[in-house]
């Protein structure tokens, strides 16, 4: 199956300067999201997830990749693809090792572990951010999530907006300190 990119999903919006009204507490808190796996941002919409989120990410000295999800993207392969373009970059041929065929057949656990593995071939710290993924329903996208933040590199770090509350478990990571939310 051949899954189509669109880029604009991954690019960081741009906003207007003009309406924004600082919010220093919340970017502290974004930062502070450096030291931990996964933070998370929930708020009903309008609340400014997406335009938080995205001046952080252009004032950040971290590299960023970007996920704007829809409901379209309530497939593995698809969910995943996009995941995968986000991080690709350093290393140039990141994601070639992670085989999405395997996602197809089910077997969702190869294909994570194998993606984990190409993740430690990163050697900056890097932000992904996943924007909007409230949008997502599925149990299996909502387990592989859970599963790669068990197992994230520590100099990778998961931001999630959502309109409600995150569909996976995360007591371990905050017993562990390694989450914000």
């Amino acid at each position: 199956m051949i899954t189509i990119l669109h880029h604009t999903k991954l690019r960081i919006p741009q906003s207007s300067h003009r309406t924004l009204v600082p919010r220093p507490g919340l970017s502290a808190a974004l930062d502070e999201g450096l030291s931990v796996k996964l933070t998370a941002m929930t708020a009903p919409a309008g609340y400014g997830k997406t335009t938080s989120l995205s001046e952080w990410a252009r004032r950040s000295n971290i590299r960023v990749g970007w996920v704007s999800l829809d409901q379209h993207d309530n497939d593995m392969v698809r969910f995943w693809s996009y995941t995968i373009a986000a991080v690709r970059g350093e290393p140039p041929n990141f994601g070639e090792q992670a085989q999405l065929a395997s996602v197809e057949e089910g077997a969702y656990t190869t294909f994570l572990d194998s993606f984990l593995g190409e993740l430690q071939a990163v050697k900056e710290e890097m932000a992904l951010i996943y924007d909007d993924y409230h949008v997502i329903d599925r149990p299996d996208i909502h387990q592989s999530i859970a599963y790669v933040l068990e197992y994230l590199p520590s100099r990778i770090h998961l931001y999630i907006a959502s309109r409600t509350r995150l569909p996976f478990p995360t007591a371990r990571l905050q017993a562990k300190a390694r989450c914000a939310l």
